[in-house]
């Protein structure tokens, strides 16, 4: 929040010292460099509202699968009530998902939860492929062979996008 703060003002500024030379150079009106400052303030804030997906996703690694995309609107920022933008995201580490031989439809996984202005969470996740079920393992403990302890399962839906990214057969 304190960069994209910064690089608004920045902006606002950056704007209104080119509209100062201008101004003299150009002879334009006294109202041009507020009105250019608190354009390019809002040009600035809008790209960063839009632009956050991108670099959240970025930040993924690489073979992460997107869950779900959350877009929301705010009534002081009018533009975001005609186009929502992403404000969350949820993704899980497909490619880096590890089985174990004796249990090849046991699936241990990082999932993501990304909001705007709030730090990523790592969730590890394991699913069960065969059984349709699935578990959150924050506060589940790990044995000696890597695998978690009684982890806390609940019934999943085939066709949930946490059991597809998951559990698609290789290749498909």
């Amino acid at each position: 929040m304190l960069i994209e703060f910064i690089a608004i003002v920045t902006a606002g500024l950056g704007a209104a010292g080119v509209v100062m030379a201008l101004r003299r150079a150009l002879g334009l009106p006294g109202w041009a460099t507020p009105a250019a400052a608190g354009l390019a303030m809002i040009g600035a804030q809008i790209w960063w509202d839009y632009d956050w997906r991108a670099r959240a996703l970025a930040a993924l690694p690489p073979g992460a699968v997107v869950l779900s995309e959350v877009r929301e609107g705010r009534w002081w920022k009018p533009w975001t009530l005609l186009a929502p933008p992403v404000a969350r995201i949820v993704a899980v580490d497909a490619a880096g998902a590890r089985t174990r031989p004796d249990a090849p439809g046991l699936k241990l996984a990082q999932g993501y939860l990304m909001g705007r202005a709030m730090p990523t969470v790592a969730l590890p996740l394991i699913v069960d492929c065969p059984g349709a079920r699935r578990a959150d393992l924050a506060d589940t403990p790990f044995g000696p062979d890597g695998m978690p302890l009684d982890p806390p399962w609940r019934p999943a839906d085939p066709s949930d996008p946490l059991m597809r990214a998951l559990c698609a057969p290789a290749g498909g």
